[in-house]
């Protein structure tokens, strides 16, 4: 898949396939990132929203791995105390913003939960 092809991709899935098939983490964590920015409405923790902006800047080089291993902890702050609105919606996107700057091995689990979590709001802001 070239560069075009990449960012005219409507297929997500189709696109994490690719990714993983050419062990592009860079790619996977990118295409994780971009759906959590689809998420950002329901992302209202600050935390949340810096461990997004950490992965992506980890993805692109211009994060560390101490800056990655601080904003994982902290947004798992969030998840474990609850500190977002209720409901099943916002827990899997702070859940997919926590994975999302994660190892790579946690990417997947982000992205199948950024997806559910945009398939399963009714907020029109995010979309």
């Amino acid at each position: 898949m070239n560069e075009e092809e990449w960012l005219r991709g409507e297929d997500l899935e189709e696109m994490w396939v690719r990714a993983a098939d050419n062990d592009s983490g860079r790619k996977m964590r990118l295409l994780t990132v971009s759906l959590c920015r689809c998420l950002w409405p329901l992302l209202s923790h600050p935390l949340s929203r810096a461990a997004v902006e950490v992965a992506e800047r980890y993805a692109d080089g211009n994060a560390s791995e101490d800056q990655r291993v601080k904003a994982c902890i902290a947004a798992d702050g969030v998840e474990v105390f609850n500190a977002c609105p209720p409901g099943e919606v916002y827990q899997c996107a702070v859940h997919a913003a926590v994975n999302a700057v994660m190892m790579e091995h946690h990417l997947y689990h982000s992205f199948d939960t950024a997806l559910f979590s945009l398939g399963a709001t009714e907020n029109p802001a995010v979309r």
